[in-house]
This record gives C-alpha cells, structure tokens and sequence, in this order.
C-alpha cells in the first residue's frame, strides 16, 4: 500500500478505534448467525489474532490493527454463540401443550393494547396435576391478559392455561421477538388469573412507572385523542393508542420516527437538560447532572434499542466531558454501538437499533458536507454571507433529513418494502414542529398531574403543533404516488447498497495527497488492472456459482408449517409461505436464481394468501398449484392476491386429486387428498416417499407405511397412523398448538420445538439435520 494512504488509514483508526473495531465485532456476529461455527475454531482465530496483534504491536503500521480486528471479529462471533437463545433450556419447554398452574410477578410494565393486556410474568412455582414445582432460576412467560383489571408491575398472579410456544407468522416471527427478551412460553388463552398481590417488585422501578403513568394519564386528560396518544408516543415512547389509519398515514411519508420513542426524542431532552444545567453548574458538574437524568428517562421510556442507543452515546459524550476530553461523534456511535452488542448481540437485528445507528451515522458523515456542499454552489450565485445562511437555512430544513435518509434508505425498503417520495418534503415540514410540541407537551402533562383545568391551557400550545403534526402528515399521505411498493430487496440489495455507499464515503476521506496517489496508481496499473480484474470477477463467480451449483440430491427443508424444496436438477418448489420458509429459501437458492417452478397454496382461504403473498412479490412463479373452487368471498386480500398473479405467475393450476406431476426423473410429486379447499401431497423420489398433508387432519388414505409424514397437530386418526408407521413423523407448527402424542415413531419432532428441519437424500440415504 502506497505510504501517503496508509498513514491516513493509521491517523484515522487512531483517531477513531471503535470504527474498526465495531464493524468487525459486527462482521462477527453476522458470520455466527449465518452460519454454525465451532466454537475451538472460533479460539483459534482469536488466538491468532491476539498473537499477531502482540508480535506487532510495536510496528508503526496497519498490521496491529488489522490483527486487532481479526481478533474482535471471533470475539463478536463467539459473544453471539453463547448469547443464542436456548429454548430447551427453559423449565418450561417440556411443558408446552399441556395446562399449567403458574404463580409468578409481573416483571416488566404492563403492554396495554386495545383488547388485550400483554404481561411479561417471571414464573416461581408451576402447579401441574397436583404437583408444586418451585422453579428458582425463574423462567418469563408471556400472558395476554383481559382488560379486567388494572395491571401492574410487581402485582403476584397465579395464572390457568395451557402454555405453548409462541408463533411464527409469515413476515414476523414473535417467537423469535419474545426470545430476545428471554420469553419462550406463552399463555394466549388463560382461563382465569387471580391478583395475589400487589406492590412485590422493585420499589425505585415501581416509582418510575408510577410517574410514567401518572403522565400518561395526563396527558390523556389535558387534550384530545388523537394528539393526546401522539404526545405519549413522542414524550414516553406508548404509542399503542394511536389509530392505524394515522400509523399508515406515518408511514407513507417517512416520519414513521416521530410517531415513537426514538433518538431524535433523546436529543430533544439532552438538548433541554445539559444546556441549562451548564448554565447554572461548569460543565463537568452538569455531566454528573445530566448521566443520572438521560439514565432515567431512558427507563421511563421503556429502554428501546434505539433510545438506549442514543443514551448510551450521549453519556459516553458526557464521560469524556468529565474527562476534559473532546469526543469524535463517530468514534462515540460506535462506542456506543459496540457496548450494546457486547451485552446482547441480538440488538444488531432490531430493526429501531438499525434505524437508530444508520440515521446518526449518516448526519455523522454527511450533514457538513451537504452543507458545505451546498454553500459551495450557492457562492456561485449569490455573495458569501448569503451563501452561509441560505446553506444554513437548508440544512436546518432538507439536508439533514436528506443526510439520514441517505444511510436508511436500504433499511426502510428492506422492513417496510415502500418507497416514500415525499419523505424529504414530509419531515421538512414536520420534523421542526417536534422539539417544541414535545417540551410544551412535557410542561402541559406535568401542570395536569398537579391540576388537570391548568395543564388544558397550559398545554394549549403543544396541542395546536400535534394538531397540525397531524394534518400535514394526513394531507401529504393522500398525495397520488406518494409511496411506491417495492416488493424485492432483501440482503443482496442491503449489500451492493451499503458496499457502494462505503466506496464513495471512503473516496471523500481521503486527503488530496492520497487521492492523487490512488489516481496515479490506477493510471499506472490500468492495463493490468483491465487485465486482472475481468479474471477476478469471473473466478468470484465461477467460485459462487461451483459452491451453489445443485448437488444432485433432493433437499426437503421444513419450517413452521411450509416445506422448501430443491430438486436434484435445482428447481426449487414451495408449499405453503409462512413461518420464514422465505428466510430459508434466501439461503439455499443461488443469487441469480430468482425463479419458483412450483409454488403449492395449501389452503384456499385468505390466511394462507396473506402467507404466501411475499413470495409472489420477491420471486417469479413458474407454475401455482391451487386447491379446486369456484368462488372466493371478496376481501382486500383477495384482491392483492389477484393483482400479483397477474405479474408474478405464469401458469395457474387447480389440482386434481391423484395425478401425478412428473417433476424431474424418479422425483414425482401428486396430490393425495382435498377437503374443504385443502390439499394434501405426496412426494416420491427413489425409495422415498414424503407425506405433506399438514393443512389437514386428514383421513387414512392420505398416509402410506413408512414415509416420512409431515402432519397437522389436529390429526386425529391416530389407529390409522399407527398401521402407516411413519418413518419421520413431523408436527406442524400453528398459532395454536394441542397436544400431540408422541407415541408412533421414534424419529418424531415438533416443528414447535425446532426452526427448520432439513432432509438431504440421493433417493436410498436418507440425512438428517435440524436447527
């Protein structure tokens, strides 16, 4: 590497070392969740690295660093290894499907939602046909409780219900939700709970809740709905009260942000408390001040991924004040960043952290120079002086929501698969309006606690800037072509994007002595380069495509209640679209195969449409197999499902029960049963047959002896599939799921129990392996 570049690459990791070493502590944790590594070769390339690190430390060049984030790069991959959720290691695993008395405290503040109450209990003792087990590592379990009483945090209860695993549905997998916080039980339905006691957890964090309520309240007292349930969202992060239609409407302009708790709330209140106190206190007086404040209202708030974010930033800020040191505000995100992933490495895949992290990145990299940008071309047109403030004015008004959209755009498309076009003329207009809604909102809920006539006109004002929050965002989402859909981006878009994004930031780092030696080196290797690097790309591909080539094995994935599969020839076939058959086919489908041959509807009513209807947007159909019907009831579903036939599907099949659909040579697939618009299928492949009713509790002539059976929980003939004896027997996962003997194979599993369930076979040898 040229001198002049590796000495500004060695100022810049000196100057800014948490860039580094984040990025790397997240590459780590991106491998880890990719893909299954041991954890003694996860030491060894530790090792590796922290023997590199100490035979260079004292070198003056890139070599300690690049060593330095080999090693946080295992470190990040082995923290997220052993923070891997366990469900089995919960006391209640073996528990699910069966009715349970549990008593235990509500551990955290209640979810209040429109027609249920979502309690996060830590349970003490199970009661379970007339046994007490006391249970003292404390195991959570999620209870949807009636609006019967008021809930509280510390309040004893003694539910009755059955406890079960929680859901995956189609795009969101609760069960995988409810396991970052240490939750794999839930209780949907309890028959009954009964209030023990109250007051039984901590006292500080009760009192906390109690404020948080008391505000919440007043709030509700002072002004109106709808306002009143956007100041919550904004000022305590409880957005539950807002109507759809105005989340929707949110939305479609891009202020989604506003509408909960976020950074930009935290800087609003940073911004209130540090200033003032520096007034009256020094500065390091008012840091002391300040950490304990920022702390708190970072509970009161609920202590999202995203707000703790912003906490965690602004007090590491606060630490180097105290230090008389100046922080680097990249340096401090990234601090901040690494210290969240340090204590769960799972707040990399929440989507508020996502969006938290890249919006301030971006303001990071690209306010000053959009600004400076900008005032550069207005010199051109008007003098100087005017330049600065009409850059100024600017940058107050687009170019820093244009500076956060540039780094969050990715993610948006990603989560929320639409494209705002009036985004950046949205949050101009409204994004102003917030600091002050927010403080006078903050004053009018703190005069209503005292007098609830006083805070109406005390909060008066902040009630017109909601207001008018509220129209401006209703009118400019009525706007035609306001958003645009976007139907496939996923992680090859996310990566092109951001690896594009990285080249040019990385460009513009650069000082003019090493841009001009990275020109002169380009000059001076073009034609090598021209040479080199259409081999390069070629033997990348060639390596891509060799690695994904097909086997010539048939692979049969289970998920929840699809199956994913991959013929020996490498089409693929789908039946079914919900419980993250999609995160499974992302990863067994080559990238530039973006083709289904054969997509199975199980079911022929709007569940299953709304299941499958991400698969018609991402991937194009060769051919949907479809249960036999003449009519459909009319629903927006419906006619969603409809509209992406017309674009995504070449060929639409009604089955026939007992045709067989010769698929590729020894592989054939045929419908084996249909009932009330289901299907049930079979698939050969040499001496292997899979039976895949499990949509159906379905009757003996769908099972055929030792296949390998992929059933309903709700099967109920049980005489009939003792006489099958299956050779794999396999549950679906549902919303709901009863109790299933396991009486009939010894190759039995719940896909309840377990995220996929893979099976690879030559059409003899059959293996197996599961996640």
């Amino acid at each position: 590497m040229d001198p002049v570049m590796s000495y500004d690459m060695l100022r810049w990791f000196q100057s800014a070392p948490f860039v580094l070493f984040t990025a790397m502590f997240v590459a780590g944790i991106g491998i880890a969740w990719q893909w299954s590594l041991n954890p003694y070769l996860l030491g060894l390339v530790g090792m590796a690295g922290l023997l590199g690190l100490l035979s260079t430390i004292a070198s003056r060049s890139l070599l300690p660093w690049l060593f330095a984030g080999v090693m946080v790069l295992s470190l990040g991959a082995g923290r997220y290894w052993l923070s891997a959720p366990n469900q089995m290691a919960d006391p209640l695993f073996a528990q699910h499907g069966q009715h349970l008395v549990m008593e235990g405290l509500v551990a955290d503040e209640p979810d209040v939602r429109d027609r249920y109450v979502n309690l996060r209990v830590q349970v003490a003792r199970t009661i379970a046909h007339g046994q007490v087990l006391s249970l003292p590592t404390g195991p959570f379990v999620q209870v949807r409780a009636a609006r019967d009483l008021p809930w509280r945090y510390g309040d004893q209860i003694r539910v009755y219900g059955e406890v079960d695993a929680p859901p995956v549905m189609a795009e969101f997998s609760y069960r995988d939700y409810l396991a970052r916080k240490g939750v794999f039980t839930w209780v949907p339905q309890p028959e009954r709970i009964e209030l023990l006691a109250q007051d039984q957890g901590n006292w500080a964090y009760a009192q906390l809740l109690r404020a948080k309520a008391a505000l919440r309240l007043s709030s509700q007292q002072v002004m109106p709905a709808p306002e009143s349930a956007l100041l919550n969202g904004i000022l305590i992060g409880d957005d539950n009260e807002i109507p759809p239609a105005i989340v929707a409407a949110f939305r479609a302009t891009g202020t989604s942000h506003i509408v909960s708790i976020s950074g930009f709330n935290v800087s609003i209140v940073i911004s209130m408390v540090v200033p003032v106190l520096g007034r009256l206190l020094n500065k390091r007086r008012a840091a002391l001040i300040a950490i304990p404040a920022i702390f708190v209202y970072m509970l009161l708030t609920g202590a999202s991924a995203s707000v703790v974010r912003a906490a965690v930033m602004a007090i590491l800020s606060l630490l180097g004040q105290l230090l008389w040191r100046r922080g680097f505000t990249l340096n401090t995100l990234c601090a901040a960043a690494l210290i969240m992933l340090a204590i769960d490495p799972e707040t990399l895949f929440d989507g508020g952290f996502q969006l938290s992290f890249m919006a301030t990145l971006g303001l990071v990299l690209y306010a000053n120079r959009l600004t400076s940008g900008t005032q550069q071309a207005l010199t051109r047109l008007v003098s100087l002086t005017r330049a600065e403030k009409l850059s100024a004015l600017l940058a107050d008004v687009f170019l820093v929501t244009l500076s956060a959209q540039i780094t969050t755009l990715p993610i948006l498309l990603a989560n929320f698969r639409q494209l705002s076009l009036i985004s950046l003329l949205a949050n101009a207009i409204v994004l102003p309006l917030q600091p002050a809604a927010m403080i006078l909102g903050m004053v009018g809920s703190g005069a209503g606690i005292l007098a609830p006539g006083l805070g109406r006109w005390v909060s008066l004002p902040a009630y017109a800037l909601l207001t008018a929050t509220l129209r401006i965002v209703e009118v400019l989402a009525q706007v035609p072509g306001a958003t645009i859909p976007i139907y496939s981006f996923g992680a090859l878009g996310l990566t092109a994007y951001y690896a594009g994004l990285a080249m040019i930031t990385g460009w513009l780092s650069l000082s003019q002595a090493a841009r001009k030696t990275v020109q002169q080196t380009l000059q001076a290797r073009v034609r090598l380069s021209a040479l080199l690097m259409p081999l390069t790309i070629a033997a990348i591909i060639g390596g891509v495509y060799w690695y994904q080539r097909p086997d010539g094995q048939l692979h049969v994935v289970f998920a929840g209640n699809s199956v994913f599969i991959q013929t020996p020839q490498g089409k693929q076939i789908v039946v079914g679209g919900g419980n993250g058959v999609l995160g499974v086919m992302g990863r067994a489908m080559p990238l530039w195969d973006q083709q289904i041959e054969l997509l199975v509807q199980p079911e022929r009513n709007d569940r299953e449409r709304s299941n499958m209807l991400p698969l018609l947007q991402r991937y194009q159909t060769e051919r949907l197999l479809i249960p036999w019907g003449n009519t459909d009831e009319p629903s927006p579903t419906l006619s969603q499902w409809q509209t992406m036939l017309t674009g995504s599907v070449n060929q639409v099949i009604s089955a026939s029960v007992g045709v067989p659909v010769q698929l590729e040579p020894d592989l054939i697939l045929m419908v084996t049963d249909q009932q009330d618009g289901a299907l049930a299928f079979r698939l050969s492949y040499g001496e292997l047959i899979f039976d895949l009713p499990a949509s159906l509790p379905l009757s003996d002539k769908t099972l055929v002896p030792n296949s390998i059976a992929f059933l309903d929980p709700r099967f109920s003939h049980w005489n009939e599939l003792k006489k099958a004896n299956p050779r794999w027997l396999i549950w679906s996962d549902l919303a709901v799921m009863p109790v299933v003997p396991r009486l009939f194979s010894n190759h039995s599993v719940s896909m309840r129990n377990i995220n996929t369930l893979e099976m690879i076979s030559d059409g003899k040898q059959l293996t197996v392996m599961q996640r």
